[in-house]
Order: structure tokens, then C-alpha cells, then sequence
């Protein structure tokens, strides 16, 4: 019995090795299952986060292992996980992965980084390095860990870490064949990622080439290169093809068929710049003309650099052709422009000038305001009217204001107030006081601008107009008043018999006053009546008085409403003696609903007495038969009133019709021509209107109207 104990225990050994040995063997198969489907994943393969997860998943599912990860670096230097499988229940969330640099991190994925070399774990529950995460560990079931660094060029930049369900999970083999699977995981995430890089590479290449040719054909530039020594071209982008007007063909390799190409009268000029670039081995540029095969002439510039082999020699040129027939059409178009703008701005300096030059004869100034930002710009002609320095004053409406005569400024702004408001046009008269006290008359127009709110105008210095007419209207007054007085010196005879009537019966009722009184009883009804007869014809001569000294007397122009009809009479009244004198009869149509007039009753009797002179004169012949002198007044157009003086006299000539009113022409021997002139410009300057025309069946008939007051 004793003999086959040992017997019986070497069997039990046997099988407990042959067991182990199976075991071992099966941990074998299973290991290189695993890493052949690992294999094979990292064959299939496209993307690098499917590799890392395929890899994770084979290894839990046919490797056993209770959880498997991949951790990458990241830019922070910090570490993240970036494929799982297996049961994790949290675990990676709560580990804190430090930095492969820091000397405090312990952890099996960070010494395998740090160091490079593979971290195992053999038992999770009694490793003392494992203290910090292993409760967290045996709760998930974790009994021994490996990480296995994933390296590029020596460098791990990344981890892959196995956790496996038991004890001492990770033998020598096991370790080496995980070791090898992790550097083929390396190897594929470096050719994954080498080639994403390359079809990144090479997509951003062909969107570069995509962007150059659409750059090129939207700049018209293509590029080339030649080689020198067989006279080829090697390369023509498709621009080149395009800006020569032809299909890629073997032909256009020649350089021989370009050149040909080219203007006759360009080409030699090229070929001479290229052989010197080549001699000299420099770049070139060069413009020519190139005929197209529809005959249209295209103008290329063309730029080439110089490629050298080892010895120095030029064996290729490399450029650019470009495609500036647009430009060199713009250009020509543009220095004709040019030309045109420098005559243009020649004529607009010389307009400028002319301008300037007829302000400065003119005087007068220009000007512009805008009313919303306040600008204001004055000519030079406008400062010197103003009497202000352009180089010290800055234009400004305050500026403009304050030299406003001060009796005129209200009026002045009120009118300008109004423009701005309904926005239209405005001319005015104002006077100016200059800084050293002169005071100038000036005339302003000002028109509103179609595109906003400003004004531009003029100023006019009307200083020595306004003179002018003053003087103008001193001498016509003048003028008018020796008129009358010559007039009145041919009515004295006249004036004296009408005069002398009224004093004769003042004598006679004076003596049959004095007759009556001193009778022995005195008839004190017939010397009243007498008396009143005294008073009376006493008034008449003092009327006839009165009109004759108003008429003769020298004094300013007053325009006050009157009645026209009064003044007809009262020059009929003057002119009595002088009607009886020529045998001239006199009659009147005075219309007695005539509105008033506005105007100078001195002078409107004077255009009345010249009139009837006028008439009077016109009739003087002895063969003229009856002398008839018609005067007339009626209601005119528009409230106006009509005052009409007809003769019967020989009429009008009609070859001195049209010079009827101008000064110093008559047709009498002894005429000074000035009558009829005198009398339209009293009615001109009451706003009237004066004209002559035939009073059939003959003579002539002198027609004024004046306006109604206002």
C-alpha cells in the first residue's frame, strides 16, 4: 500500500501541471485570438477612434480582460480618455490623470507614459502602489492591471491600459504579446493619422490649385515653364491655354509655334530679352502683342525667372504670363481721360479766372449757404465788396449780418426767414457798412438749391448805380421841372388872362360893394352878394396861382392817392386861354367811377399839360380845319385807370413812330424832343404805361394808364 503512494501523488502532480499547461495554453490561444483579431482590426481600420474602440472591444470580448482603455495627451498636457470597453461603472471618470511630466503621478497609465516602458499591476488588492485607487478597483472586480505606452518616434503619446478580473492575469508572454499589440495600435493610429494628414494635405492641395486657376483665370494670369536648352515649354497651366486662345495639344510644347504668334514687329524685341536673360541669367519682363486665331489682338505681359542646375548654368525659365489687354485698354482710355480731365481743369481754371476777373468787374460776388450745417463760402469778389480779408475772416452768416446796414437788417431777415421756410427764391436791396465805415448799396439774389436745404446767390455793389440813379433822377427832375417852366413860359399869356379875369371882377364887384354901401340907403344884400362874388373869383385867382406855383415849384416827388380826374381839370383850368387862343375846342369824358391812384400830382399834371400842349401843337396848321382835343378817363384792366388825349391834327408818321418817345427826337423845327420822353418815364416810375397810337378817321391819340394803389 505504502509503494503506490508516491505513485499517486506524482500522478496528482502530473495532472495538476498537465492542467496547467492546458490552462496556460488555452490564456495562449486565447492571447493569439485576440491579437489576430486585433490584426485584423487595425488592417480594416479607417479612423483612428474606430481602431482604439475595436482594439478595446476585442480585447474585452475575446480577450477577457475586465476593462480595457485608450488615454491620449492632450494640448494641456493633460490626459484624456479616448476609447473604452469593458466594465467601467465610472472608474475613469474618477481618476485624475496628471501630466506625463509630473513626478507626483503614479498611476499605471502615467508611469507608462513617463517612462515609456510597460506598468504592470500584477495583484490590484496587496500592490502598495495601487493604495490610492484600489478600493475603487477590487469594487469593479479589477485583479491585476498592465499599461502598455503607445509610441511615435520614441515618444508615448498615448497609453493602452488592461485590467484583467484576477491576480497575476499578465505573464511573460502574455506581456510580450500585449506589449507587440500595442506597438502595432501605435503603428496604425500613426499611419491613420498619416494618412488623414496626407488627404488633408492633399485636399487643401487641390482647393490651393482649385483657388490658383480660378485666381488665374479671373486675373487673366497663366504660368509656364520653358526649357532653355530643347526650346520647349514643359508646363502651361490652363490659363496659359485660354489667355493663347487654345485647346492642351502637343503642339503648343513648340516654342517655335508661340513665337509665331506673336506681332512681327514685337517678336524680335522678345527673342532679344530672353537671349540676354539666358546670357546673363537673369529674369526678364517683357509686354508683346499676340494675334488670336479669330484675329483679335490680345497685349500679354510676361514674367520669367531664371532656373539653374549645379553648375550654375540656366537649364529652365519659370513664370507667368499675363493678360493685360483690358488694362492696357483701361490705361489708353484712362490717359485719354486724363488729357480730357487736364484741358477740362485747364478750361476750369481759366473759366474760374474769367469768372473771378468779370466779378471783379461786375462787382459782383457769389455765395453759399447751407442751412442746416451753417457752412457758408464767399468768392473773392464777395470778401472784397464786404471790405473783408479772406486770409483773417472766416465766412459766416453772423459775419454777413453784423455788415447789414442796421436800418436794414430786420428787412433783410425777414425776407431770407420767409425763403428758408417756403423754401423758394428770394432778391433783395439792402445797404452794408464795411469795416472802415463806408456804406455801400447792394442788390442779392438767392435760389434754393434742388438737392437740400442751401442757398447759393450773388451780391451785386450797385453803390455807384444807385449814385448814378439818384443823379440820373436829379437831373430828370431837373429836367422835368424846365420843362415845365418852358411849358409855362408858353401858357404866361394864358395864365395871365385867365388871372386877370378873376381880378377884373374882383375890381368890378369891389366897386359895386362900395356903390351899394354908400348909397344914402345902403342895399347891405346887394354889396353881401358883391362880396361873395369878391371871395369867389378871389379863390378862382388863387387856385390859378396855387397850380401855377406847384408847377414851377422845385420839390420831391410825394405819392399820395389821388383822384386822376382832379388833375385833368385842373390843367384844363390853366390851359383855358390857351384853348381859346388856338380856336382849339375842348372835350372831356371823365369817367366818375374811377378808383384812386397812387402817384405825384405835380408830376402827372405835367404829363397831362404836355399831352394837350402836344395836341394843341399838332393841330396848329391853318389848313387842319376844325380843332378838336378830346380827353378822356376810364377804368382800365385789373383796377387800373386809363386817362386817353386825342387830337384831329395830320396823325402819326409812320417813320418816326417807333422813336416817338425817345429823348431829344421831334418832328417840330423848334421841338427839343424831350417832352414826350419826360412824360414815360414819370409813368414808367408810377408803374403806368404810356403809348401812342391813330385816332382815326385822323389824327392822334396818346394813351397812359396807371396802376391802382396797392
Amino acid at each position: 500500500m505504502k509503494s503506490h503512494e508516491p505513485t499517486k501523488e506524482r500522478l496528482l502532480v502530473e495532472i495538476a501541471e498537465r492542467m496547467r499547461v492546458e490552462e496556460q495554453l488555452r490564456a495562449a490561444n486565447r492571447t493569439l485570438r485576440t491579437i489576430n483579431r486585433c490584426n485584423e482590426a487595425l488592417v480594416r481600420a479607417t479612423e483612428e477612434l474606430e481602431l482604439a474602440e475595436a482594439i478595446c472591444r476585442i480585447l474585452v470580448e475575446d480577450g477577457g480582460m475586465r476593462m480595457a482603455w485608450v488615454g491620449y495627451r492632450d494640448v494641456n498636457a493633460a490626459w484624456r480618455r479616448f476609447a473604452h470597453a469593458g466594465f467601467d461603472d465610472g472608474y475613469l471618470d474618477g481618476i485624475e490623470l496628471a501630466s506625463a511630466k509630473a513626478h507626483t503621478a503614479h498611476g499605471p497609465t502615467a508611469v507608462a507614459i513617463r517612462t515609456g516602458e510597460p506598468y504592470s499591476t500584477d495583484d490590484i488588492a496587496t500592490d502598495p502602489r495601487f493604495r490610492r485607487w484600489r478600493d475603487e478597483a477590487l469594487r469593479r472586480g479589477y485583479g491585476s492591471s498592465l499599461a502598455l505606452p503607445l509610441k511615435s518616434d520614441w515618444v508615448a503619446f498615448g497609453a493602452l491600459t488592461l485590467y484583467a478580473d484576477r491576480p497575476h492575469a499578465f505573464d511573460e508572454h502574455t506581456r510580450s504579446h500585449f506589449t507587440e499589440l500595442a506597438n502595432d495600435l501605435a503603428y496604425g493610429v500613426i499611419t491613420i493619422r498619416t494618412r488623414a494628414d496626407r488627404a488633408r494635405v492633399e485636399a487643401e492641395l487641390r482647393r490651393i490649385e482649385a483657388y490658383l486657376e480660378e485666381g488665374q483665370r479671373l486675373t487673366h494670369t497663366g504660368s509656364w515653364a520653358w526649357n532653355v536648352a530643347r526650346r520647349e515649354n514643359v508646363y502651361w497651366s490652363p490659363e496659359n491655354y485660354r489667355i493663347f486662345g487654345l485647346a492642351p495639344a502637343k503642339d503648343t510644347k513648340s516654342f517655335e509655334t508661340v513665337l509665331q504668334r506673336i506681332l512681327p514687329e514685337d517678336r524680335a524685341n522678345f527673342i532679344q530679352i530672353v537671349d540676354a536673360a539666358i546670357r546673363e541669367k537673369r529674369d526678364f519682363e517683357v509686354e508683346w502683342r499676340f494675334s488670336l486665331p479669330d484675329g483679335s489682338l490680345r497685349y500679354h505681359h510676361s514674367v520669367g525667372h531664371p532656373v539653374v542646375d549645379e553648375d550654375g548654368e540656366v537649364v529652365e525659365f519659370v513664370g507667368t504670363l499675363v493678360d493685360v489687354t483690358e488694362q492696357h485698354l483701361a490705361r489708353t482710355a484712362l490717359e485719354r481721360e486724363n488729357a480730357k480731365r487736364r484741358r477740362a481743369e485747364d478750361e476750369l481754371r481759366r473759366s474760374e479766372a474769367f469768372l473771378a476777373e468779370g466779378q471783379r468787374i461786375s462787382r459782383t460776388g457769389s455765395w453759399a449757404w447751407n442751412v442746416t450745417t451753417g457752412e457758408v463760402s464767399w468768392s473773392a469778389e464777395h470778401f472784397r465788396i464786404f471790405g473783408l480779408d479772406p486770409n483773417v475772416t472766416t465766412p459766416s452768416y453772423s459775419v454777413f449780418a453784423d455788415r447789414i446796414h442796421p436800418e436794414d437788417r430786420a428787412a433783410f431777415e425777414d425776407i431770407l426767414q420767409r425763403a428758408v421756410r417756403d423754401g423758394s427764391d428770394f432778391e433783395c436791396d439792402f445797404r452794408i457798412v464795411t469795416p472802415d465805415r463806408v456804406t455801400k448799396y447792394v442788390h442779392s439774389l438767392g435760389h434754393i438749391a434742388a438737392n437740400g436745404p442751401e442757398f447759393i446767390g450773388t451780391v451785386m455793389d450797385v453803390t455807384e448805380r444807385r449814385l448814378g440813379e439818384e443823379a440820373l433822377r436829379t437831373a430828370l427832375a431837373d429836367l422835368e421841372r424846365a420843362s415845365r417852366l418852358s411849358t409855362m413860359g408858353q401858357l404866361t399869356a394864358s395864365i395871365a388872362h385867365e388871372v386877370n379875369q378873376p381880378l377884373a371882377a374882383i375890381i368890378t364887384n369891389a366897386d359895386a360893394c362900395l356903390l351899394w354901401l354908400e348909397a344914402d340907403q345902403p342895399n347891405i344884400d346887394e354889396a353881401r352878394e358883391a362880396a361873395t362874388r369878391i371871395v369867389r373869383n378871389g379863390l378862382r385867382a388863387a387856385d390859378i396861382i396855387k397850380s401855377v406855383r406847384a408847377l414851377t415849384r422845385k420839390s420831391t416827388p410825394e405819392m399820395v392817392p389821388l383822384d386822376i380826374n382832379d388833375v385833368i381839370r385842373e390843367v384844363i383850368v390853366l390851359m383855358g386861354a390857351e384853348f381859346r387862343r388856338h380856336a382849339v375846342r375842348i372835350e372831356t369824358s371823365l369817367a366818375s367811377n374811377l378808383g384812386s391812384v397812387l402817384g405825384d400830382r405835380v408830376q402827372l399834371q405835367q404829363v397831362v399839360l404836355n399831352l394837350m400842349m402836344n395836341g394843341i401843337e399838332a393841330m396848329a396848321d391853318p389848313m387842319n380845319g376844325q380843332r378838336q382835343l378830346q380827353i378822356r378817363s376810364a377804368n382800365g384792366e385789373s383796377g387800373s385807370v386809363l386817362v386817353a388825349v386825342a387830337d384831329s391834327g395830320p396823325g402819326l408818321d409812320p417813320a418816326g413812330a417807333d422813336r416817338l418817345f425817345e429823348a431829344f427826337f421831334t418832328t417840330k423845327p423848334e421841338g427839343m424832343g424831350m417832352g414826350l420822353s419826360i412824360c414815360r418815364s414819370i409813368v414808367d416810375a408810377h408803374g403806368g404805361r404810356l403809348w401812342a397810337s391813330p385816332n382815326l378817321p385822323h389824327g392822334a391819340v396818346f394813351q397812359f394808364t396807371l396802376p391802382a394803389p396797392a
